[in-house]
Parts: structure tokens; C-alpha cells; sequence
């Protein structure tokens, strides 16, 4: 990682907890205070990070890096965590707790009516078995806001 790269995920990845990375809707910046923002980047551009904050493991994977845009959770940006039991990764969005956070409430935490500034987080298990959350005739991509 170059001192551009580094300096390009400070300013994009802010530090102050609400920058650049939008909700899934699009309509407003993510809060992203508690869960790890990617911090290193992979020389295809592909960024990763991963914390223990706010009662919680975080593993946040940008799959297209901080040059390429939306910069937006469930879109290019996605969450996992550790299971505290069994120590295996899972994606939020499953109704797994991770500290005191469970992400699986759909309506709130993936939909493209939702409002809450968290939305998003829990689009990793619909991304993953490639299902819309919020129209069960179309696959996962096919209904991205």
C-alpha cells in the first residue's frame, strides 16, 4: 500500500465515524462508527479491515476498494463477524448476535425503504445467497437501490 492508498482510505474511511460510506438506499451517510471501516488494501484494490468494538467482532470487506464508488454498505461494502461459540465467521444479516448487535431485522437493516442509518449491515447473507430482501422474484443484484 502506497502513501496515495493510505491517505485515499484516511479521507474516505473517515475516522470521525459518518464519511463517505453511504447506507444500502443511498440516501445518506452509514453510520459506521462502531463496526471496523476497511483499513488495508489489497494491490487489486480490494479493501479489508476488522476490529472488536461496541461489544462486537467486525470484518468489513469493500470488494472494489476506496477509488471506486458507490462506497456503499450492501453494495460494495460488507460485514461478517465471529460467532463468540463455535469462533466460525458468519455474515450479519443472519439472526446471529455479535456483542449485542443482531442485524437481521431486514426492514431495518437491508431494504431500500429503510431509513436507519445502519442499513446495510445486514445485506451480507442476502448477498451471499443472492436474494433480493426486498422482492423474493429478483436475485440480490438485480435489486440494488
Amino acid at each position: 500500500m502506497t502513501e496515495k492508498d493510505r491517505f485515499a482510505m484516511d479521507k474516505i474511511y473517515s475516522s470521525d465515524g459518518v464519511g463517505n460510506i453511504k447506507s444500502y438506499s443511498k440516501k445518506q451517510d452509514a453510520d459506521v462508527e462502531c463496526p471496523q471501516k476497511p483499513n488495508l488494501m489489497a494491490a487489486d484494490g480490494t479493501s479489508v479491515g476488522g476490529l472488536y468494538n461496541c461489544a462486537g467482532m467486525w470484518i468489513s470487506i469493500d470488494v472494489n476498494g476506496p477509488y471506486k464508488k458507490p462506497n456503499a454498505l450492501g453494495h460494495d461494502i460488507f460485514y461478517f463477524s465471529v460467532d463468540s461459540q463455535t469462533k466460525q465467521l458468519f455474515p450479519l444479516g443472519m439472526n446471529k448476535v455479535t456483542g449485542y448487535w443482531n442485524f437481521s431485522a431486514k426492514d431495518r437493516y437491508c431494504s431500500v425503504n429503510s431509513t436507519d442509518v445502519k442499513n446495510g449491515y445486514g445485506c451480507t447473507s442476502f448477498a451471499l445467497a443472492n436474494k433480493c430482501p426486498d422482492d423474493a422474484s429478483k436475485s440480490y443484484w438485480e435489486c440494488l437501490p
